[in-house]
């Protein structure tokens, strides 16, 4: 996995606006529809092919108070990686952060086909302190991180911290520590995502 900067490359536009920072690219205010359908219709101009999309946020939720985001993965010939973009708006910030990533062509299997109304979460190891949650718009960033998660079949490395989350009749526990990579473990196997604060916020972990 690494970073990648999109002015370097003349295939991959840059919306107008976004400002790069460390770590990501920002605009201020609620922008992320915007950016969302600017590459569904850009990046097919340049080649690219969509291999998993999904936004989530404010207009499942039918609600302007909820914030929203979208998860993205590209793929290109003559490229050998596949290029990740996706974007959230931070409320409390008033802006629109988004990061433009490039990661080893691998699966990432559907764990979740329907998201269920209502998730339950519990920052121990066991489902005895069930916290749920029933705002669709945080169940569907779960369900979209989840399921764009890779595929992971090498051995997992240890972290210090595990919480489980239930969806419906999967149930799947989270293996995190500070800013290492996250697992995810469930009966249908591991996936392994980065430490996003998407899916700490959603599912109201405090690390």
């Amino acid at each position: 996995m690494g970073s990648i900067i999109p002015e370097r490359h003349p295939d991959i536009p840059v919306f107008d606006g976004l400002k790069p920072f460390r770590n990501d690219y920002r605009v201020d205010g609620d922008r992320w529809r915007e950016i969302y359908d600017f590459y569904l219709e850009e990046l097919p101009k340049q080649g690219w092919t969509a291999d998993y999309e999904q936004a989530f946020g404010d207009h499942e939720a039918g609600s302007i108070n909820e914030p929203g985001g979208f998860m993205s993965r590209w793929r290109k010939d003559g490229f050998d990686r596949e290029l990740w973009i996706w974007a959230s708006y931070n409320t409390l910030e008033d802006r629109t952060e988004v990061t433009y990533d490039k990661h080893p062509i691998n699966t990432a299997s559907t764990w979740i086909q329907e998201a269920p109304s209502q998730v339950c979460v519990s920052y121990a190891t066991d489902l005895e302190d069930c916290n749920p949650i029933t705002e669709q718009s945080r169940i569907a960033v779960l369900v979209s991180l989840i399921n764009s998660a890779i595929d992971w079949e090498e051995a997992k490395e240890p972290r210090a911290h595990t919480s489980i989350i239930e969806l419906g009749k999967l149930e799947v526990k989270i293996l995190y520590e500070g800013d290492q990579e996250i697992y995810l473990v469930s009966n249908n196997g591991t996936k392994l995502m980065k430490p996003e604060h998407e899916l700490f916020e959603a599912a109201g972990i405090v690390r």
